[in-house]
């Protein structure tokens, strides 16, 4: 149970950081418009894309940290992939409900 909020804290933390806290990874043109131009633009702005990446990221990051158990190779693909797609939904939740709520107070 505590590597489930281990794995939600991580991967939505890696998230926000790279969304919110490191302006030199957008163009100058997205900083200043606000417009995405490219992919990796259009990827950091987008909360579910970002979300999936850094969902395989953290689990990685989780399973180097505590050791790489023996398993199957369906496993150790299939595995962060799993991750990737319940770490954009839970960011995606996460960063819509913070979106409502800085809106609405």
């Amino acid at each position: 149970m505590e590597l489930l909020f281990a794995f939600a804290f991580i991967s939505y933390g890696l998230c926000f950081g790279f969304a919110n806290k490191m302006p030199g990874l957008y163009t100058e043109t997205f900083r200043d418009t606000g417009e995405a131009e490219n992919v990796v633009d259009r990827l950091l702005s987008c909360t579910y894309c970002l979300g999936f990446h850094c969902g395989w990221l953290a689990a990685l990051i989780l399973w180097a940290f505590f050791g790489f158990p023996p398993v199957m190779w369906h496993a150790a693909v299939f595995g962060p992939v799993a991750c990737g797609f319940a770490s954009a939904a839970w960011c995606y939740v996460i960063d819509s409900a913070v979106r409502w709520l800085e809106g609405n107070s």
